[in-house]
Parts: C-alpha cells; sequence; structure tokens
C-alpha cells in the first residue's frame, strides 16, 4: 500500500506557518484544524521545520507558560524527514519507528 491511499481518507492537507509564528497561534491552529503538527516554511516556500504537540508540551515542561509567547523557531524540530505520495507504508512506517517520529509531510 502506498501513502496516497491513506490520504483518500485522512485528507491531505498541508498546514503551514512561518517562523515567527507564536506557540499560541499554532496551538490554535492544531486545536482547530484537529491536526498533531504544522510545517514551518521560509518565504521562498521552503521547508525549515515542523512543529508538534509534542514538541509544544516539552517546550512547556522547560520554559512554563512563557512558552506561548515564543515564536515556533525556538521549538520547532529543523531536520524534517519528508515523502512523497507514493512512498510505501511499510517502508515509511519502518522509518518513523527508526527516527521515533510521528509526522511525515
Amino acid at each position: 500500500m502506498i501513502v496516497s491511499h491513506i490520504l483518500k481518507s485522512k485528507g491531505g492537507e498541508v498546514y503551514t506557518v512561518s517562523k515567527e509564528t507564536t506557540i499560541t497561534e499554532v496551538s490554535r491552529l492544531l486545536a482547530e484544524k484537529k491536526i498533531g503538527a504544522i510545517v514551518i516554511i521560509s518565504k521562498n516556500r521552503s521547508v525549515e521545520g515542523i512543529i508538534s504537540e509534542r514538541d509544544i508540551v516539552r517546550g512547556l515542561s522547560i520554559f512554563g507558560a512563557n512558552v506561548l509567547d515564543m515564536p515556533v523557531k525556538d521549538l520547532m524540530t529543523t531536520n524534517v524527514i519528508t515523502r512523497g505520495v507514493e512512498s510505501q507504508i511499510d517502508e515509511l512506517r519502518s522509518e518513523m519507528t527508526s527516527s521515533r517520529i510521528r509526522h511525515v509531510p
């Protein structure tokens, strides 16, 4: 099975923000769209990072409530693994497990 089969039922929209977006704004978008991660893009639309609910929780544990006013760039993961819609699910699942990640745009 390939990724595109899953995206037919799940949906394939990828939400993006800039690295200056605050954690509060990202948290609202995550809740509103019922998603677990958002891709961070540059002005020329290249991928700069990804931020997930887990990143925000880790930030809360380190910075407390002050994290809400911080820009995404302070918490985002910069090493983003991406794959195309024709990727094999088994290969992707294996990579996600070995890399200990939950989101692959």
